[in-house]
Formats: C-alpha cells, sequence, structure tokens
C-alpha cells in the first residue's frame, strides 16, 4: 500500500483521520521516529486529531479492549478487528469506560481511548480511498479464483478463519495482508456502514 501525507490544508479541516498504513505510536511528541516505540496502529483505522506539531501528529484511539488481553486494542466489542497493538506499559495510558458484558460470549469489554502521538504520512481524511485499494486487493488476491465471494458474505470474525485457510494461496507481505483482513471484516455483513461511513462495495 502506498502512504499518503495529509497536507496542512487537509489537517486544518478533517479532524478525523485514517490510517493508509500500519503506524508506529509514541507517547511522546519528541519520540517520533525514534526508538521509543509504544505499540502499532493497524491501516484502516480512524483516529481523531487533536493538535499537530511541525513533525508530529496528536490523535486520539478509540475502541474495544476485552478484559484480560490490555495490549489489543479492536474496533468493536465481540468482533476481533484490530486498531491498535500496544506494547508493554503502553495500555497503563490507556482510559478505560463502563465494563460490558458481550450477550454473545459472555466476556467482558471496556470501551477505550488512548491519546498517542504519530508521525504525519500514511493519513488521509477520506477512507473511500482505503476501500478502493481494499476493493483492488480483494479482487486481485481473492476473487480470481472466487469470483462470486463478497465481502458482506461472512460475518467479521468469520474472515479471519477463511483468510486463515487461504493464506498459502495469497501472495501478499504481512501488512497487506493483515490490511485485505481488515477490510474484509470492515466490510462484512455484521459491520454496516463500517467506520461511519457508507459502505459503496457492499453490492
Amino acid at each position: 500500500m502506498s502512504g499518503l501525507l495529509v497536507a496542512d490544508q487537509a489537517l486544518a479541516e478533517e479532524h478525523r483521520l485514517y490510517t493508509n498504513a500500519e503506524k508506529n505510536l509514541y507517547l511522546q511528541p519528541h519520540h517520533v521516529g525514534r526508538t521509543q516505540i509504544a505499540g502499532i496502529i493497524f491501516a484502516a483505522t480512524e483516529v481523531t486529531l487533536l493538535e499537530q506539531t511541525q513533525d508530529a501528529l496528536h490523535v486520539r484511539l478509540t475502541g474495544w479492549r476485552e478484559q484480560g488481553a490490555d495490549r489489543a486494542i479492536y474496533e468493536q466489542m465481540g468482533q476481533r478487528i484490530l486498531a491498535a497493538s500496544l506494547r508493554v506499559g503502553a495500555q497503563e495510558r490507556t482510559i478505560l469506560g463502563d465494563p460490558v458484558v458481550d450477550p454473545e460470549t459472555d466476556l467482558i469489554w471496556h470501551p477505550i481511548s488512548l491519546d498517542v502521538w504519530v508521525s504525519p504520512d500514511r493519513l488521509t481524511p477520506d477512507p473511500n480511498l482505503l476501500w478502493d485499494q481494499g476493493v483492488a486487493m480483494f479482487q486481485t488476491a481473492c476473487a480470481n479464483c472466487h469470483s462470486s465471494m463478497r465481502p458482506n458474505d461472512y460475518l467479521s470474525n468469520q474472515w479471519i478463519g477463511l483468510m486463515k485457510s487461504m493464506e498459502r494461496y495469497i501472495t501478499l507481505d504481512k501488512p497487506d495482508y493483515r490490511f485485505l483482513q481488515k477490510y474484509l471484516q470492515l466490510h462484512a455483513s455484521d459491520m454496516d456502514p463500517p467506520l461511519s461511513v457508507e459502505n459503496p462495495h457492499a453490492d
């Protein structure tokens, strides 16, 4: 996936941004681009812009955390769609909401919020650019052999096993594989609309 650099004008006008590739996250602005990496934000994750400096953006991650799995942030409760993965210690900065019991599994989840710093590249205010990349990747990697398959043929969690079963046939590197899986999960039958935008590729 190619990285998109967010222009200053776009940042001034758009407070909601989407990662166009996997990005390192940091706890302090002077850590950005250095070795003090606190985790990874995965591609196609929404963040809210709080402020910007010359070399870094202060953004807010929101999502869900399963009780007992402190370092994984998911897009939705009960659905294994990774938004970010934190290194040891970074999870202590996470703000937890009240616990919620998933009625499907009886597992306890917490809504979370985490403010971090990232570099200003590989972000876009337009999620449809991501979906266009996802469509192209899906057609290349999957649709040639499974021409009738659509992302919304399955539930979001089902795509994890389906992708795993096809992994040896898919010639993608790990970041692109993870992006394709997340694209499919976000456009699954139980994710309508994904990321608070209409899904132009559901049919």
